[in-house]
């Protein structure tokens, strides 16, 4: 995630699927858990306080500090959305976050972004 286009690729996805996801409002308040979070995290993802997609909240401080990931936005949905079948232990949220950042795709945002929809108000 850390080289200049895929940041910036990034930041257009954010704001493209906030747009798309204001402009669906009236279904998207039938789809996501908790409505009034999804409008929230759009206008946040919009002006760029947040991301769709970050690093998991839950690595602590002192494996964040040791660990060399690149600097990202607080994220809505992490990579363990796709993976829920893995149990959330630091040691597989070190793994998923080190692969999000080493391996970073735009279609693996997208796809992070399909298979959390529903949590997208959390």
């Amino acid at each position: 995630v850390s080289l200049e286009r895929n940041k910036r690729a990034k930041r257009m996805l954010d704001i493209s699927v906030s747009l798309f996801f204001i402009l669906l409002l009236p279904l998207m308040i039938f789809v996501v858990k908790k409505p009034i979070g999804f409008i929230r995290n759009s206008l946040q993802v919009l002006i760029g306080k947040k991301s769709w997609i970050g690093f998991s909240k839950e690595m602590s401080v002192k494996n964040e500090k040791t660990l060399s990931l690149p600097k990202l936005k607080p994220g809505v949905l992490d990579p363990l959305v796709t993976n829920k079948s893995i149990p959330r232990t630091q040691e597989n949220i070190i793994k998923l976050n080190l692969l999000y950042a080493k391996d970073y795709k735009l279609m693996n945002d997208v796809n992070i972004l399909w298979k959390g929809m529903r949590e997208l108000g959390n």
